[in-house]
């Protein structure tokens, strides 16, 4: 499946999971020190071009709600934020994704 539509299935889905109505964009840029961000204003998600490919279809979902959240509840992890990202989510999966992300980057910095 292509990777766009991937993408955009999975935000539906979690949209309509965590109560998100607003139109929600995504887009695929290159990071060295991150793996995603979130324009508050622009309503836009912005994953890692570099890592996408890398990731399960668990982390690539735990990624965009985690910046869902975000959306929702503003930029700070409140803990209402953390209460719905753990409803959903095992708490080891930022710890998996944090260190294939380290992998990879260390293979872009070579």
């Amino acid at each position: 499946m292509d990777i766009h539509k991937k993408i955009n299935l999975i935000l539906c889905k979690l949209k309509a999971e965590l109560g998100i109505e607003e139109r929600v964009r995504i887009r695929l840029k290159p990071f060295k020190r991150k793996i995603a961000s979130v324009s508050l204003r622009k309503r836009i998600i912005y994953l890692n071009s570099e890592i996408i490919d890398k990731l399960t279809a668990e982390e690539l979902e735990y990624i965009i709600a985690h910046e869902l959240l975000h959306l929702k509840y503003g930029i700070f992890h409140i803990k209402e934020f953390e209460e719905e990202l753990k409803r959903f989510f095992d708490e080891n999966m930022e710890l998996k994704i944090l260190k294939k992300f380290s992998e990879v980057r260390n293979n872009l910095i070579r």
